[in-house]
């Protein structure tokens, strides 16, 4: 018998955060609906990574858009002067 072992394409710092999301997306889905008795009463670890992982973007996204800001006007204020 010939035994084929693969491996993942995606290093585990990817999947995680994705099966997170997926998990979280589904108890969104369930939230207005009767919840299944698969589903957890509490996050699970991954939910909240991946719960981290958002809110960590969201900020990194202000700070790049006022950063953004920032280097529009002095760019102006230097064609200008």
């Amino acid at each position: 018998m010939i035994k084929i072992y693969t491996r993942s394409v995606l290093p585990p710092c990817i999947i995680s955060p994705a099966v997170g999301a997926l998990r979280r997306a589904i108890r969104n889905y369930f939230k207005d609906r009767p919840r299944p008795a698969w589903i957890p009463e509490s996050l699970t670890p991954d939910e909240r990574h991946a719960v981290e992982e958002e809110k960590l973007l969201e900020v990194l996204a202000k700070r790049a858009k006022r950063i953004e800001a920032e280097l529009g006007q002095e760019s102006q204020s230097e064609k200008k002067g």
